[in-house]
Formats: structure tokens, sequence, C-alpha cells
């Protein structure tokens, strides 16, 4: 009887010697990435998965929805930089919209892109869109901040509201 423990545990001890497990975890702290998440499997058959190695949690339009956390602020600065760099109003728009479309951000965040904009429609067109990307959508309220009328601040509601 002791034989067959011990060929068990020499067995089992073998099994779990030829199982390498590496696992790296991908921590995101107020949209700041700090390490990829990695899995590797061997045994006798390999097996590896891996996160994705940014923070564009909404990539696709699929996914809008699943945003949880803002986009880093290295990235945010590239965003706005972009957007600054561009002569044409209707431009920066475009590349703002571009841009939150493949990465979620705050609600602070899209409330300073929303100042960028001279128009009361652009800031209005980007916030109604940006909504559907925004990370913390209860402090959404904030960006009414960035309207000089009352009939704006009606429309994003109406809008929010009726997505």
């Amino acid at each position: 009887m002791k034989k067959i423990i011990f060929l068990l545990l020499i067995s089992s001890q073998s099994f779990f010697a030829q199982n390498t497990t590496t696992v790296n975890t991908k921590v995101n702290v107020m949209g700041m990435d700090i390490m990829d998440v990695q899995v590797q499997e061997t045994t006798s058959t390999q097996t590896q998965v891996e996160a994705p190695r940014n923070n564009s949690n909404t990539s696709n339009q699929d996914n809008r929805n699943s945003c949880t956390f803002p986009i880093s602020g290295t990235e945010y600065s590239k965003v706005t930089a972009s957007i600054k760099s561009q002569s044409f109003e209707e431009t920066q728009l475009k590349i703002a919209k571009q841009a939150i479309k493949s990465n979620c951000m705050s609600s602070a965040q899209i409330k300073s892109i929303c100042k960028m904009f001279s128009f009361e429609e652009s800031k209005l067109e980007f916030a109604i869109f940006a909504h559907t990307y925004c990370t913390d959508k209860n402090n959404y309220y904030t960006l009414n901040d960035v309207f000089s009328y009352s009939t704006s601040v009606d429309s994003l509601n109406d809008a929010i509201e009726h997505k």
C-alpha cells in the first residue's frame, strides 16, 4: 500500500513539474496603466491567453457600453494636443469624436474637451456623442457648466434620456 501511494506522489509531482503558468496583471488606477495581463500555460500542449495591451476598452462600437476605465493622462494629453493643432472647429470635432470612439473618457475629460470648442453647437454635439463612451455617467451633469444657454442643457439631457 505504501508503494502505491509513493508512486502516486511521484507521478503527481512530475505532472505538476510539467505545468508552468506565468501571470501578469494589468492594473489601471485612475487612468494610468501599470502592467499588462498575460497568461501562459504549458502542459503537454501549450496554451496562451493574452489580454489587450492598451486601454482601449471601447475599441469598437459593440464594446462601447463596457467603459470602465478612462483614457490615461498621457493618452489624453495626446488627444487634446491633436484637437488643439487643428485650425477649424469642424475638424477639431471630428478628431474629438474619433478619439473618444476608441478610448473611454471620464466626465471631467469630456467636459475639458467641450471647453475647447468655441461654438455652443459643437459643445453640444460632442457632449451628446461622448455620453456613450463615458466611464462615470453618474457625474455627467457636471457638463452642464460648459453651456452658455439653458436650451443646450435641456437638449443634452433630452438626448441622453432618449438613448
